[in-house]
């Protein structure tokens, strides 16, 4: 049976691997979590002795292949960093990764989102976030020095990859920024202190799970019936950007992504003008074939 203080020794040595390599909290959280669950449902010391085919077992037994691909990595590192077995599952074969359409809002229900919001802290928390585009984690860890209000921009520190990166706020929200800042900020702010903070303790990040309340009840009272998360928003974003008329390249620098692959999920989402040639096209063929309406 597995102990308690053993696995706060993998904890800490796969920590420690993890921050070497500039993996972000957020991501050694979300792999430990996956690991933590894994060695409990096995409750052995002798984990290390498992055999790759009890592992894939487990592991298989998720029916979403990003989540199999996400633990199978997860696992893998685990037996690599505190056991120093690297080749553990290499006879497990790789499961093809489903590709999946984002979910996304059309400009209308987004402005739709934002007019249903009365309190002006939800509202300038939900307007920044599709604004410029941002993760979760990227406006939580917004401080107030982050926000430059002359050069309308967010400098966003070290996010997603180690990665830094500037990105545009547009004036109005500049504009909800400040009177943000009027009536929630106290005189004595430091510069670095997080510029959304609970109500029970100024110097603490604000909460995810209430973020995503906020925008649960918007979403309900601007009656959008698509089944959507706080991702959406800056899925939203980008496709908006791509319908105007913005390069692929251009929008994978302002969403900070290193790979512009992940970029190119937004090419099938952003189908509206498909959707204006299939309507021409369609009025061509009527046409050609004396086709009455």
């Amino acid at each position: 049976m597995v102990n308690n203080e053993k696995i706060a020794e993998w904890k800490a040595d796969f920590t420690r691997f993890c921050k070497s390599q500039n993996k972000a909290n957020s991501t050694i959280e979300t792999y430990w979590g996956a690991i933590t669950c894994f060695i409990w449902h096995f409750n052995t010391m002798s984990i290390d002795r498992l055999g790759w085919k009890q592992i894939a077992d487990y592991i298989l037994k998720y029916d979403n292949s990003k989540t199999i691909a996400q633990k199978r990595y997860a696992i893998q590192l685990f037996y690599f960093v505190c056991f120093k077995q690297k080749d553990k599952m290499k006879d497990m074969p790789t499961p093809k990764i489903e590709s999946e359409i984002p979910q996304v809002l059309n400009i209308q229900e987004c402005y739709d989102i934002f007019s249903c919001i009365d309190n002006l802290k939800h509202k300038v928390i939900i307007k920044l976030s599709y604004d410029c585009g941002l993760r979760m984690s990227e406006l939580l860890g917004i401080r107030i020095m982050h926000i430059d209000g002359k050069d309308l921009t967010l400098f966003i520190h070290q996010s997603k990859g180690a990665k830094d990166r500037k990105v545009p706020i547009p004036e109005e929200t500049i504009t909800l920024l400040r009177e943000y800042f009027k009536k929630y900020i106290g005189k004595n702010y430091k510069s670095d202190d997080f510029i959304f903070t609970g109500q029970s303790n100024e110097h603490e990040k604000y909460c995810a799970s209430t973020v995503r309340a906020i925008l649960k009840r918007a979403s309900k009272k601007a009656k959008i019936l698509k089944k959507i998360k706080f991702h959406t928003l800056r899925h939203s974003r980008a496709t908006h950007f791509y319908n105007a008329g913005m390069q692929i390249k251009d929008i994978a620098e302002f969403l900070g992504h290193n790979n512009i692959k992940t970029t190119e999920i937004y090419i099938h989402t952003g189908i509206d003008d498909l959707q204006k040639k299939v309507v021409n096209f369609d009025k061509i063929i009527k046409q050609k074939l004396n086709i009455k309406k």
